[in-house]
């Protein structure tokens, strides 16, 4: 059995749990879980939250920020005087900070 709710596409697999597709800005994602209502709430709250603007690609949400500069720094092309600059305010600001930190774990306000 299937059912198709908004961008929640909620279906039973053969073992029993129930998966659900929801379409992102990042595309497709599915998560599976033990109860029909469990995987319905899940998409409603992802869905609400690409309304609100608050959604965060969950599949991506686990790299560390350290790795995501590190990941970043070859996209830039600066000056040296830039690049410079920019390692001095990472090594002395942001990585004792912010390197271990999941980037799904930053919010608004939790810079303070």
């Amino acid at each position: 059995m299937s059912r198709s709710r908004r961008n929640g596409y909620v279906r039973q697999l053969p073992s029993g749990l129930w998966a659900v597709t929801v379409r992102t800005p990042a595309g497709r994602i599915t998560e599976s879980f033990d109860r029909e209502r469990q995987a319905q709430a899940w998409a409603d709250d992802q869905l609400s939250k690409i309304r609100a603007g608050d959604w965060i690609d969950p599949r991506r949400a686990k790299k560390l920020i350290g790795v995501w500069w590190q990941e970043c720094l070859g996209g830039r092309h600066l000056e040296l005087a830039s690049r410079r600059r920019d390692a001095s305010h990472w090594k002395c600001h942001v990585e004792p900070r912010w390197a271990r930190t999941e980037l799904g774990a930053v919010k608004r306000g939790s810079w303070r």
